[in-house]
């Protein structure tokens, strides 16, 4: 009985063990449990069936061996098996309740196997219907690429006809080119042989007497002139050159010493033009410099600049027989050939001999310079030999530059003209011979629409104060203490402005270019008497002040008196003393004029001047009436007769559009960088833009604005 206890005891613990492990196992509360929890669940029901059957069979053992006590012993222990009936019972119901727990537990698993057998089931189908899915989209992705590879395949095939057509058209242009290059040689050789010909014919005697001849017959008849057969047969024959790529640049100005002095704004200009030489020969195929200076070069390289001495004005040549042997023998050619200029020439060379103070004897030593001169000029215009892809840089105008420029004009080589700009260390290139009736002017209303930033206004603005405050100027004058100055202050002062006529283009009068600079007034002196009248009629003071080249080496055309008492004639007063007491300024084209204005002081023009009309309202005023214009300008309070927001817009667009800089401190905003000029100039050259310091995209671009705004006001 002990053995059986022990039996059903180990059964039970068996039980409560199984229990604990089945309460706290995750299988019967998921089907999501892991395929380790259901081998240890199967191993330990192997071990409840191994007990059961021992327990079973050791169960029969003793209830044949009780049954059989019970027969021999019946009578003999009723009392004990009393005892033992009621515990065997319990042990017998015990195990009928293990048997029903192992039921139960081969139930669950039976329907845990159904369970796994379904989430299998489900899996499977996932993933087919997922494979069928991707299946599917590996079609579609075929039957697109397919498609795609007949669009490739069409593209080939064009693109294959396209380079075919291609390779077709490079052939026959390099037949046409071959066969254009071979009548272009035979056309050569035929034109070598009539110019072997004609040089024969033209250096006989017979037809240079016959020409001479001709020529001196048109001349003394004042007959018009008509071509010669020499002419017709240089403009069709000898002419016939094909154009290099690259042409030569001519650059003629001052760049050198002078009086062993150099000043910053000569330096920069210098370095401006002459300083990168590589950049400038890869563009050129050879630079020239025509120097006006005989003094020691300012460093530059002489074996890369060809650089020959070219006087500014004929009179500064030297005199020698040779000279004035070849200036007589090229007077004749030069008189036929460039006859405006020569005439220009000469009378712009008589006014300025006549300015000097000089004896019979000078004047007559400087008009035979002037016949040296114009042999010199000619033999460097022979030099030259100037072609259409040339460009010639002319650095202010002179007797010297005009020729050179109708020599250029003739040979249609590609003229620009320079000079020192309105503002500190710049300096402005144009297309166009007056230096004062450029493009801001000649397209006032697109110059006055261009577009400018406030970073662009701001720097100007800062550019103007500066100008201001430390009292610059082109020409500064003596600081004196002047004794008529302050006698005016708290009256009404007009300040009539001296231009020096022999560089501006005010003398010699009869020219266009004058006409165009002043186009009421032939000489300072004129301007003068006629604001003195107007002054005296209005009660105003005048003060007036010749430029100080004028005063220090033309005496003899230095205004010296006025025959209205209220004009004061100054010399040597800096010309922001001047403006102290100025209330409005009186001025032909000049430099001042942006002085004057930044001084705060309004300018009346009596000519034409890169300030677009209208462009600073109030502050600037051209009429041929000065008094009306004058008598507008004093309509406001002194300190607002300058619109100083107009007058800063434009010097913004002067900065942006106009003036190069010469000298780059740093990348300012708003303003060219100087390695600008030669893509500019480049451009020009080549026919990309109208305009050298604009493109004409620019340009367009801002009238199509313009028209556009235009439109939206008219709606």
């Amino acid at each position: 009985m002990n053995e059986q206890g022990n039996i059903f005891s180990q059964l039970i613990q068996l039980k409560n063990n199984r229990e604990e492990s089945l309460q706290n196992s995750e299988g019967w509360n998921s089907v999501n449990h892991s395929q380790a929890d259901l081998d240890r669940l199967l191993n330990e029901k192997e071990e409840v069936y191994k007990l059961y059957r021992t327990l079973d069979s050791e169960i029969n053992s003793i209830l044949k061996d009780s049954s059989l006590e019970n027969t021999e012993a019946n009578n003999e222990s009723n009392q004990n098996s009393l005892v033992e009936e009621p515990e065997l019972a319990s042990l017998l119901n015990q195990r009928e309740k293990d048997l029903v727990y192992l039921n139960d537990v081969l139930t669950r698993e039976k329907e845990f196997r159904k369970l796994e057998a379904l989430r299998y089931e489900k899996k499977v189908s996932d993933f087919e219907s997922y494979s069928q899915e991707k299946e599917r989209e590996i079609i579609s992705l075929n039957a697109d690429l397919a498609k795609k590879e007949q669009e490739l395949a069409k593209l080939r095939e064009v693109l294959n006809s396209e380079q075919i057509a291609r390779e077709k058209d490079r052939k026959k242009f390099k037949l046409e080119k071959k066969n254009l290059e071979n009548e272009l040689k035979a056309i050569k050789k035929r034109i070598a042989k009539l110019q072997k010909g004609f040089k024969i014919l033209f250096e006989s005697k017979r037809w240079k007497i016959a020409n001479f001849i001709g020529n001196l017959q048109n001349a003394l008849m004042f007959r018009r002139k008509s071509p010669s057969p020499r002419d017709f047969i240089e403009k069709n024959l000898f002419r016939f050159d094909r154009k290099e790529k690259n042409g030569k640049l001519v650059i003629v100005g001052y760049f050198l010493k002078k009086h062993n002095v150099i000043t910053e704004l000569k330096e920069a200009k210098f370095k401006f033009w002459l300083g990168d030489y590589n950049k400038i020969k890869s563009m050129f195929s050879k630079c020239i410099v025509l120097e006006h200076s005989k003094k020691k070069r300012l460093e530059y390289d002489s074996k890369k600049w060809e650089t020959y001495y070219t006087p500014k004005f004929l009179y500064h040549s030297e005199w020698s027989f040779k000279k004035l042997m070849q200036g007589t023998l090229a007077f004749i050619p030069l008189v036929f050939n460039h006859r405006k200029a020569l005439l220009y020439a000469v009378r712009w060379e008589k006014s300025i001999i006549k300015s000097f103070d000089l004896t019979i004897k000078g004047k007559l030593g400087a008009r035979v310079k002037m016949i040296c001169g114009i042999g010199e000029i000619t033999q460097r215009a022979k030099m030259l030999d100037l072609k259409s892809n040339d460009v010639l840089v002319i650095h202010a105008i002179s007797p010297v530059n005009e020729i050179l420029c109708s020599i250029a004009k003739k040979a249609n080589s590609k003229i620009v003209f320079t000079e020192f700009g309105e503002l500190p260390l710049t300096c402005f290139v144009s297309e166009e011979e007056s230096i004062h009736n450029t493009w801001p002017l000649l397209e006032s209303e697109r110059f006055t629409n261009l577009p400018i930033t406030q970073v662009d206004v701001e720097e100007g603005a800062k550019v103007i104060n500066n100008m201001a405050t430390s009292r610059q100027s082109s020409r500064p004058g003596e600081k004196t203490e002047s004794t008529v100055l302050p006698e005016l202050k708290g009256q009404t002062v007009i300040y009539v402005n001296g231009i020096y006529p022999f560089a501006s283009g005010l003398e010699p009068r009869k020219s266009e270019k004058s006409k165009v600079l002043s186009p009421y007034y032939a000489t300072n002196q004129e301007l003068l008497d006629s604001v003195g009248k107007i002054a005296e009629r209005n009660g105003w003071h005048v003060v007036y002040k010749d430029h100080p080249l004028t005063t220090k080496i033309h005496p003899n055309s230095v205004v010296k008196s006025s025959k209205y008492k209220n004009v004061h004639i100054l010399t040597h007063e800096d010309i922001h003393e001047i403006l102290d007491v100025a209330d409005v300024t009186v001025s032909l084209a000049s430099k001042s004029i942006l002085v004057s204005l930044a001084r705060g002081v309004p300018v009346c023009l009596a000519g034409p001047y890169t300030i677009p009309k209208g462009a600073i309202s109030p502050g600037v005023a051209e009429t041929e009436n000065l008094e009306e214009g004058i008598k507008s300008l004093l309509i406001n309070k002194a300190g607002e007769r300058v619109n100083i927001d107009d007058f800063n817009n434009y010097i913004a667009r002067l900065r942006k559009y106009y003036l190069y800089p010469y000298v780059a401190k740093s990348k300012e905003a708003g303003m060219k960088n100087p390695s600008d000029i030669w893509k500019d100039l480049q451009e020009f050259i080549s026919g990309q833009r109208r305009r050298i310091s604009i493109s004409d995209q620019e340009l367009e671009n801002k009238v199509r604005d313009v028209s556009v705004k235009e439109k939206q006001k008219a709606m």
